[in-house]
């Protein structure tokens, strides 16, 4: 029977049964990837694949855009404060310029736990569609020390709940090497985005203004966002 069988696989195209239970028997996360090689391609694993690439690609494009609007806010309010004037002396700008990390630090845990029971595609659509709005209501609280901390607050709060997010993502998408090559991928585009920010949220403050460059912001986010719904 078992001869018959492997007769059938091979003719089939699948994997004869011997070497199918050879590679079950090996030990370690080697085992998934060598049986993998023996099974024929198909356009199934191929479409599969570029889903996976796709999504890596995803989160890269979020990191890349959340840095961004972090590096890109402390620009424009260093120069929205010198038309402010009064009554935002330094420790009032140290407190707006640091509350987005209250935020931030107050939302990681809750994130991380709502990314694991919710899944990371809503709650990273979320986080996005909540930062990118308050981006663009900054210019009219901007004079207003107060709601313009809280504002920070808020999006400090939405962008704690990116990192889990991808996290949850890239865990449910992917397994072993791809995983870490993937993760170390996608942080990269943090660190890029800082840096690009740096290079052109000077001359966009310096010819558009405070309203255009905040726009920016928030529209940035909110454009992945539209992309991510898609």
């Amino acid at each position: 029977l078992r001869i018959i069988q492997d007769r059938k696989d091979q003719s089939s195209g699948a994997v004869p049964m011997e070497m199918r239970r050879a590679v079950a028997k090996k030990d370690g996360d080697g085992a998934d990837d060598e049986l993998q090689d023996l099974l024929p391609p198909s356009e199934a694993s191929a479409a599969a694949k570029a889903s996976v690439n796709l999504l890596v690609l995803a989160c890269f494009a979020a990191t890349f855009a959340f840095y961004f609007e972090r590096t890109g806010f402390p620009i424009i309010f260093t120069s929205a404060a010198k038309k402010i004037g009064k009554g935002l002396d330094e420790a009032t700008k140290g407190q707006i310029m640091s509350s987005f990390f209250w935020g931030y630090a107050m939302s990681q845990i809750p994130a991380s736990w709502v990314a694991h029971k919710q899944g990371g595609y809503y709650t990273l659509a979320g986080a996005f569609a909540a930062w990118g709005s308050l981006c663009l209501l900054e210019k009219s609280v901007m004079g207003v020390t107060p709601l313009l901390m809280v504002c920070r607050v808020l999006i400090g709060v939405a962008q704690g709940f990116v990192i889990p997010s991808i996290h949850s993502l890239l865990a449910a998408a992917m397994q072993g090497k791809d995983k870490s090559k993937a993760v170390s991928f996608v942080t990269s585009g943090m660190y890029l985005g800082s840096s690009s920010c740096y290079i052109v949220m000077p001359s966009i403050v310096s010819s558009y203004g405070t309203g255009v460059s905040l726009a920016v912001l928030g529209g940035f986010g909110l454009s992945w966002l539209c992309a991510w719904l898609l």
